[in-house]
């Protein structure tokens, strides 16, 4: 919906929460607000007023300063990059933001979310003469070592036979796909944050995110590819647990109290293993002792058994 380019002024001031008038508007419009052009998104319509929660803070801006109207709701940008990258609440990336403005964020400085400069090896799925539809995938990206980007038809496509693809290195705003339904398609979506993305069916998750890091905690989360982790509660005679990951397999090693007897408790892994006894390790120190157990991926589940224990999960992927 097309809206005015003329400018309103500033009214009032309120922490975040500012008020213009003399403008034109909509629900969700995203909005330059102040002469240092802060970001901000209205939130409410009264009469002449116009309401808008500013994203930065206020702090120096004075009633009079303009206001304008980009006419675009809030969005965010999907596509190769966003799984590498850092961001702050509206999507800028860090890294970008500390190259432009050193350790501290300056007001008013915007950043794309994704990088365009950056070329990306795509691969298609699909060939000259297939019927593709919304929401299907016709390309990838390997983003990372362990992170496959899949690139799909955008769900408000028409969709239609494919007249042109090609594998090759692009950026996210180059047109990698064409139909005959006259739609082309780059790696890049844009996608309104207040619409929800359709989908047909919610899947659970069944694959460790590995980061190759090692955390060092009382209790573990499994973090998975769909976004769910789980951290049950430990009992208070619990191990204290570290692990590595080499992409194949993960490796616990279990600290245990002096209280607890290792040899007399059992882990098991879900259904992929059967149950097996820890074994200490050379050299443990008197006061506690040391066991590794070595679990193939995927391992779902972890759990222990035992008489201190009776039974507990260490890790669960489902919430």
């Amino acid at each position: 919906m097309e809206v005015s380019n003329k400018p309103g002024i500033l009214k009032r001031i309120a922490g975040p929460v500012v008020t213009a008038v003399d403008f034109d508007a909509h629900m969700y419009d995203v909005v330059r607000v102040g002469n240092e052009q802060l970001m901000g998104e209205v939130i409410k319509i009264d009469g002449e007023d116009i309401i808008i929660q500013v994203y930065e803070s206020t702090s120096g801006i004075r009633p009079g300063e303009p206001v304008t109207n980009t006419g675009l709701s809030l969005a965010v940008e999907l596509g190769p990059g966003l799984l590498t990258s850092i961001y702050d609440g509206i999507q800028r990336p860090l890294e970008v933001l500390i190259q432009k403005m050193g350790n501290f964020i300056s007001r008013g400085v915007s950043a794309p979310g994704l990088d365009h400069e950056k070329k990306w090896d795509f691969v298609p799925v699909v060939k000259v003469g297939d019927e593709v539809k919304p929401g299907q995938v016709f390309g990838t990206v390997q983003e990372t070592r362990s992170i496959l980007h899949k690139i799909m038809v955008p769900p408000t496509a028409k969709g239609g036979k494919v007249t042109k693809i090609e594998a090759g290195s692009f950026t996210v705003d180059e047109i990698v796909i064409e139909l005959d339904s006259d739609e082309k398609f780059p790696m890049i979506q844009r996608w309104p944050v207040r619409v929800p993305r359709p989908y047909v069916e919610k899947h659970s998750p069944s694959i460790p995110l590995l980061t190759g890091q090692t955390p060092f905690a009382r209790r573990i989360s499994l973090f998975c590819k769909s976004g769910i982790s789980a951290t049950p509660p430990q009992p208070k005679n619990a191990p204290s647990i570290s692990s590595s990951v080499n992409f194949a397999s993960l490796t616990y090693t279990f600290n245990f109290p002096s209280s607890v007897n290792p040899l007399e408790n059992v882990i098991s892994i879900g259904a992929i293993l059967p149950s097996f006894v820890p074994q200490p390790l050379p050299g443990s120190p008197l006061a506690n002792i040391l066991c590794s157990v070595t679990v193939p991926l995927p391992a779902i589940r972890l759990c222990a058994t035992g008489p201190q224990w009776k039974r507990m999960t260490l890790f669960s992927s489902s919430p």
